[in-house]
């Protein structure tokens, strides 16, 4: 028997993609929901044979991966962060690069379900939401290339514990701009999200067996949805769906501590429909948009220390 309270999560940057550093030394990861796991596909015997008996299937292909789901919290995720904008960090800005980074990850089952790592795991897709009413979350997508049979005892290495720090919620949402405009009070931004996608083929190798050989990336798409009350300012951005015109979007995240993100987008394309609804709502249009040219930039802030 195993609590759903007695689940884990750690993971250590590799040197050489898809070997688990040794020692072990992992940090702890905070999360509300993860899917990791292997997905392993087969081959079905097609001999002929003297029975009505099939000769059944025979493993010949595996994947591994999922999704990590978390609570935004400051400094937690900077690590991801970077890896799923292919940089490090400069200056406390992000944006996106060519940088390869894999981790190893271990899923823990403390109670009884043992301690399961999976290798040269590297971020796919993140997705960050901002949501109307509530805690920001996000979500972060991992393929990899390998795992280890399960064990019943924990690894060995140095764990550090994660932060404490406390979570992002739509109240630390600051004043949104679009086109350098803020939308306060003309056409107020109550949800939004931004999505980066890579599209990534895996390369087969002999020898390797059920591992994947190498995941080779051959494109990405960052888009996301921002929601504006209806109204003169709304009405006319969603003009902007006839032409081939651009618009940019600033997003600044802070926490109860002032510690902050701040998301940029510098040249984005978009679509939208006319919004309807029943003579008691509040009508809202849903922008979608399509980055274009320019990466996205994350930027962090500490809080300042002092009085």
């Amino acid at each position: 028997m195993s609590s759903g309270a007695k689940q884990g999560l750690s993971y250590q940057a590799e040197t050489v993609a898809g070997e688990t550093p040794s020692p072990f030394d992992r940090t702890q990861l905070r999360f509300k929901s993860v899917s990791l796991d292997g997905q392993v596909s087969g081959t079905e015997s097609e001999e002929i044979k003297d029975l009505l008996i099939p000769s059944g299937e025979f493993k010949t292909s595996a994947t591994y991966g999922g999704e990590v789901t978390g609570e935004l919290s400051y400094g937690t995720y900077d690590e991801l962060f970077a890896a799923a904008f292919h940089n490090t960090w400069a200056n406390n800005v992000l944006t996106l690069g060519t940088l390869l980074k894999t981790f190893s990850i271990l899923r823990e089952y403390r109670d009884s379900g043992g301690y399961h790592v999976f290798k040269g795991m590297q971020v796919t897709g993140l997705g960050i939401e901002v949501p109307e009413e509530g805690i920001v979350t996000v979500t972060f997508t991992f393929q990899g290339r390998g795992r280890d049979p399960v064990t019943l005892t924990v690894p060995a290495g140095t764990v550090t514990p994660a932060n404490t720090n406390k979570p992002f919620t739509n109240v630390g949402v600051g004043d949104v701009t679009i086109d350098g405009q803020s939308m306060q009070d003309i056409a107020c931004v109550t949800s939004f999200n931004l999505n980066i996608e890579f599209s990534i083929e895996a390369q087969k190798c002999f020898g390797k067996g059920l591992s994947v050989g190498k995941l080779i990336e051959t494109g990405v798409t960052m888009t996301g949805t921002a929601t504006l009350a209806w109204g003169d300012e709304a009405a006319s951005i969603n003009e902007l769906k006839y032409t081939d015109s651009d618009i940019s979007l600033k997003i600044p995240l802070s926490d109860a501590d002032g510690n902050s993100y701040t998301i940029d987008i510098p040249e984005a394309t978009i679509t939208g429909e006319l919004p309807s609804g029943a003579k008691t709502d509040i009508l809202q249009y849903s922008l979608s948009y399509s980055v274009r040219n320019q990466s996205p930039t994350l930027t962090r802030a500490t809080a300042p220390v002092g009085p």
